[in-house]
């Protein structure tokens, strides 16, 4: 009886708000950071809707901000440890990427602990594999710093990025056999050096020794470029 009534109360949004928030906490002093999360709705095994999510890095910067995280999974199983997600979706979001002198980054301590189960310590047998069908982002703000090279250039610093009015859909991200495999679909954003990219559709191939760029569609204020073969 009382676990027919806690699975019943479960499906309330109240309940599973208050539960997020305790996860969070949680979270909190298991990363040594700040997680915060407003309201969640979820459908078990199925979707995630967080209302207002906040995590900060361990400078106390802030990692990630989202005023609306939409999280839609087709496929979800503890056994294989595999985890098929149809959907990731961020509005008006804020995420701010650094690279330490280490060739860490501020997101390191979260990948290490979702992978080996603690930021530093104890590793589990097999993490999990994520496939990722769609990540739809509208209008997020990107900030990107290499603290390997603070010097500053003319145009574009590709050490110190700040995109705005960043918006795309990246279908089929695969970031296994170390390199990244996406379909990139309208990504239009400004720079903070002037730059409009008006539109970048591609089926992208980056790799630690080569870069390839099918289907391509480039278009700026200045310039369209397309792949004709």
């Amino acid at each position: 009886m009382l676990l027919t009534l806690l699975v019943f109360s479960l499906q309330f949004k109240t309940v599973q708000t208050y539960v997020a928030k305790k996860a969070a906490n949680y979270l909190s002093k298991e990363l040594n950071t700040r997680v915060e999360v407003g309201s969640l709705y979820i459908k078990p095994f199925k979707s995630v809707v967080l209302d207002i999510l906040y995590i900060q890095d361990q400078d106390k910067d802030t990692l990630l901000f989202s005023p609306k995280f939409l999280v839609d999974i087709n496929n979800f199983s503890l056994k294989s440890r595999k985890i098929t997600v149809n959907l990731i979706q961020i509005d008006n979001g804020k995420f701010y990427l650094k690279k330490y002198k280490d060739k860490s980054t501020n997101l390191s301590f979260i990948l290490n602990y979702f992978s080996t189960g603690k930021s530093t310590k104890k590793k589990v047998s097999k993490p999990y594999t994520i496939n990722l069908s769609k990540v739809v982002l509208n209008n997020v703000a990107f900030k990107y710093k290499n603290f390997n090279n603070l010097k500053p250039v003319k145009g574009i610093n590709f050490n110190d990025i700040l995109l705005s009015g960043l918006s795309t859909t990246i279908l089929d991200l695969n970031t296994r056999s170390n390199q990244l495999n996406a379909g990139i679909r309208n990504m239009t954003f400004r720079e903070k050096s002037g730059f409009y990219l008006k539109n970048l559709s591609t089926d992208a191939l980056i790799g630690s020794d080569r870069m390839e760029f099918k289907k391509l569609l480039l278009e700026t204020t200045d310039s369209r470029i397309r792949d004709t073969c």
